[in-house]
């Protein structure tokens, strides 16, 4: 009787094991990119780099720019907008392409930041 219970176990332990190995990650997408200020043409390092999903706004992934204001990050296929920050600049919210599997690394441009302009009483 043991020997017929353990064989039914491992027969499922097996069986769970098979349908997990076939089933597929979906694959990602490197998005890169570069922030520079706006007014002098320098980059901006260390300024923050977050992906929001379309369908409901909730945070994907995020990073900081590098010493030379480039950034990558990685996402899964579909519909996102890029929002850029850094203090004392106005942020800026990009409507990203729809980023497809086909695509393994997508350069999605340059952008530039400009200093907000406060006016203190």
């Amino acid at each position: 009787m043991r020997l017929l219970a353990l064989l039914a176990l491992l027969f499922l332990f097996n069986t769970a094991y098979s349908q997990n190995k076939n089933r597929q990650v979906p694959s990602k997408v490197e998005l890169s990119g570069s922030i520079i200020d706006g007014d002098s043409n320098l980059s901006l390092e260390f300024a923050t780099i977050s992906v929001y999903s379309d369908i409901d706004s909730s945070l994907v992934d995020g990073t900081l720019s590098d010493n030379l204001g480039n950034f990558t990050l990685n996402v899964s296929p579909g519909d996102y907008y890029l929002k850029i920050e850094f203090i004392s600049y106005e942020s800026k919210i990009i409507d990203l392409e729809t980023v497809s599997s086909a695509e393994k690394k997508k350069f999605i441009g340059r952008f530039n930041l400009f200093q907000e302009s406060t006016v203190l009483d």
